[in-house]
């Protein structure tokens, strides 16, 4: 029996009878962009979608992506890119404190990209696997918490590499 079938059988009327009560529970559905657009605009977050039908926006001054991956779409990723560049001389603290992140919290996992042989960038990744859907309740949480510990990811490594290094540029 499927996760799917047993949540289901869970939240038929009979069950419903069953315990004594009137209101059924709300059944996952498919996670979709229109979903997610509706979580976005409850929110009252400004967001765009680009020529692949991606969404993206920007909070805090930080590109966020939410990324439909998988062959049936199933996973979402909420990507964020730190609005800063980092030169070669805030590399290693860099480094470090997305090694400190990653130890110590579960998410969004973090790392370093090399964008140019002299630039790199920090990001950050939340993924979560809706193959069985999700409520409104739970696609809410996901963004939310997201968005916000990305946030957190960003001002961490803003208090450790600072923008007078002459490499790291505004961006």
């Amino acid at each position: 029996m499927t996760i799917l079938h047993t949540l289901r059988s869970f939240f038929s009327p009979a069950s419903a009878q069953q315990a004594g009560t009137q209101e059924l529970p709300v059944p996952p559905t498919p996670v979709t962009r229109e979903r997610l657009e509706a979580v976005l605009t409850a929110a009252h977050y400004k967001y765009s979608r680009d020529v692949d039908g991606d969404i993206y926006g920007v909070w805090d001054g930080n590109m966020v992506w939410f990324l439909f991956l998988g062959a049936d779409s199933e996973f979402l990723q909420i990507r964020s890119r730190w609005h800063r560049g980092i030169g070669e001389n805030g590399l290693a603290l860099a480094g470090q404190a997305v090694n400190d992140w990653n130890r110590d919290r579960l998410w969004p996992k973090a790392f370093l990209r090399a964008e140019s042989p002299e630039a790199y960038a920090a990001y950050t990744e939340t993924t979560h696997d809706f193959s069985d859907g999700a409520t409104g309740e739970q696609l809410t949480y996901f963004v939310e918490t997201s968005l916000q510990t990305a946030a957190q990811f960003h001002h961490t490594i803003e208090l450790v590499v600072h923008p007078e290094n002459p490499e790291d540029t505004d961006r």
